[in-house]
């Protein structure tokens, strides 16, 4: 996926879901194996009127990072830990079809 064609996914993201962009939003950007593909888009910004964090995937990992999120979180309250994930507010799991998946985290 070209950067214009990411930056349509995510303008389309943030027009669905009501997600709004922080000034300086983007904290991270990981790459896979070269800095032109981007595999992952991490930015800052206000979701459902709270302070939040949205995580675009736009390569298919082997499997849902929301599930692996669920279980660990399940794993520190019956250890009663102070650890724990964030919070996912809302998420959409990768789809071949379009392309990429998206998690909005407290």
């Amino acid at each position: 996926m070209q950067e214009h064609e990411r930056q349509a996914v995510l303008e389309e993201i943030l027009r669905t879901i009501g997600f709004e962009l922080a000034d300086n939003a983007e904290v991270a950007r990981r790459f896979q194996y070269d800095p032109t593909k981007t595999w992952r888009l991490r930015l800052n910004g206000v979701f459902q009127d709270r302070p939040a964090s949205l995580v675009v995937d736009f390569v298919k990992l082997e499997g849902d990072e929301q599930v692996w999120r669920e279980a660990f979180a399940k794993q520190a309250e019956e250890n009663a830990t102070t650890a724990r994930p964030a919070r996912t507010l809302l998420s959409s799991p990768f789809e071949e079809a379009r392309g990429f998946g998206y998690a909005v985290m407290e």
